[in-house]
């Protein structure tokens, strides 16, 4: 299981753990049982979720831990015909709902960070997106701007296009806490992006 159980039960521990802006996830090998992720704890192994880190990298940082877990596990299993369990505390247990649509919505009003993290856990079942003028546009990656200090932006409102380089595809976007840059972004009709615009 892609996450620390019991914590974090279901299907969509990864894209969770971004959308909760958790620094840390992990990997757990656990018995089966009929509840979800419910089974005995085999081996768990902690994982930190750096600012570069995205859905993917993380889905890969996990794959690598758990098969060595897993690993683990089966040679303890081959020496001593047993693993050692511990049962999971269902008190301490959470589950988080299928991602919906809405769940990918930006707001710009969010620190930078959280934003980011938000597109990064979009690219497992939804596209980030914003509104520009009622045209929807997708937002597919992005990254955290500090050159500009907070004095810069403390008067503009969030989600104002500061900059745009259409060659690149490239937007200056403010946040809640100072900038962005979105470095790949798709709408559907021939948009201008002008400078100063919002998106909401």
């Amino acid at each position: 299981h892609k996450g620390l159980l019991p914590r974090n039960r279901g299907r969509h521990a990864i894209a969770t753990a971004f959308d909760q802006n958790w620094s840390v996830t992990g990997v757990t090998v656990h018995e089966i049982l009929p509840a979800i992720d419910g089974g005995p704890l085999l081996a768990q192994e902690r994982l930190q979720i750096g600012v570069e880190d995205d859905y993917d990298s993380i889905r890969f940082k996990t794959d690598v831990l758990g098969a060595d877990l897993v690993e683990e596990v089966l040679e303890t299993y081959h020496a001593r015909g047993k693993v050692p369990s511990t049962p999971q505390n269902d008190e301490l247990s959470t589950y988080y709902d299928p991602r919906t649509p809405a769940d990918s919505r930006i707001e710009w009003a969010n620190e930078s960070s959280q934003i980011c993290k938000l597109v990064s856990a979009a690219r497992d079942d939804f596209s980030a997106y914003t509104y520009l003028d009622g045209t929807k546009i997708s937002i597919h990656d992005c990254a955290v701007f500090d050159e500009y200090d907070g004095s810069f932006t403390q008067n503009t409102a969030p989600g104002t296009i500061l900059e745009a380089e259409p060659e690149s595809e490239s937007l200056l976007v403010t946040t809640g806490s100072g900038t962005l840059v979105v470095t790949n972004y798709s709408h559907d009709e021939n948009l201008n992006i002008p400078l100063g615009a919002s998106f909401h």
